[in-house]
């Protein structure tokens, strides 16, 4: 082969890669298909589940409250469009994604490597502790949750919560009892048919409120969760949408100031 023909065909393999690249790059800067639908519809549907003190019933009025419910009332004003809310459970809000039953989910999913095959995530909201609660009455019969490990001890999750993740592991010995949410393992444990509750340890300060005679056990978490928004798979631009949202509640004081209202630590927040 001539040079020349070298050199042309050189050239035409860098003008291919250059179109490729500048195709790739117009893609990937293409508008959101959920905004534009979020914008076109006037709504923003939200999937929730309950998950004390972030997104939960108050018992006194019946409404919807906690600090993922303020959140995503922020995300809907931001939008300049409604909020709609969609209730689910936590084993089934990945499916509510995929199959378009919401456009995202409130700020409390925790981020794990399962979810994210399916999902894609905002950057991180915060960050919880997995725990156990306890009868108090318990409270000497056990030191940590390692004490619980044993085959006699029923601990109840919220099926397909992170919790049902990191108890499933960390504590092999156990009857794990699988329930819808979180209500369910209350009562559960407040009628005696479980012996510890595993959720993560913000939950606890709303419910031992309400319970007295529950309190949380003493010693290190089981695990700890970053928790963040989920959105379909793949979509990036509304990502990078809800990632500015997130950093101008945290810039503007906004997102600390919902989180002390509910008694939450100023540590839990993700820089």
């Amino acid at each position: 082969m001539s040079l020349t023909r070298i050199l042309r065909s050189c050239s035409l393999a860098v003008m291919a890669l250059t179109v490729a690249i500048f195709a790739n790059a117009a893609n990937a800067q293409q508008p959101s298909p959920t905004l534009d639908a979020i914008q076109k519809r006037g709504t923003l549907r939200v999937g929730w589940a309950v998950i004390y003190p972030h997104f939960y019933r108050d018992p006194k009025t019946n409404q919807l409250t906690g600090v993922s419910h303020e959140i995503v009332e922020e995300l809907a004003k931001s939008l300049n469009v409604k909020l709609e809310l969609i209730e689910d459970n936590w084993a089934t809000l990945i499916a509510g994604i995929q199959s378009n039953k919401f456009d995202i989910t409130i700020p409390s999913l925790a981020i794990t490597l399962p979810r994210a095959l399916s999902v894609t995530y905002s950057r991180p909201v915060y960050q919880s502790a997995v725990g156990l609660m306890i009868r108090r009455d318990d409270l000497a019969k056990y030191k940590t949750w390692s004490d619980m490990d044993v085959q006699t001890a029923r601990i109840s999750v919220t099926l397909g919560s992170n919790a049902d993740m990191f108890v499933t592991r960390a504590m092999t010995n156990s009857q794990i009892l699988r329930v819808k949410a979180a209500p369910d393992s209350i009562t559960q444990l407040l009628t005696g048919r479980a012996d510890a509750w595993a959720s993560p340890v913000d939950s606890f300060i709303k419910v031992g409120e309400e319970q007295p005679s529950l309190v949380r056990l003493p010693g290190p978490p089981v695990g700890y969760s970053k928790v963040s928004f989920a959105m379909k798979a793949g979509d990036y631009f509304f990502r990078d949408w809800v990632n500015y949202f997130i950093d101008e509640l945290q810039d503007t004081g906004t997102l600390l100031r919902i989180f002390k209202k509910y008694g939450l630590s100023e540590d839990s927040l993700v820089k």
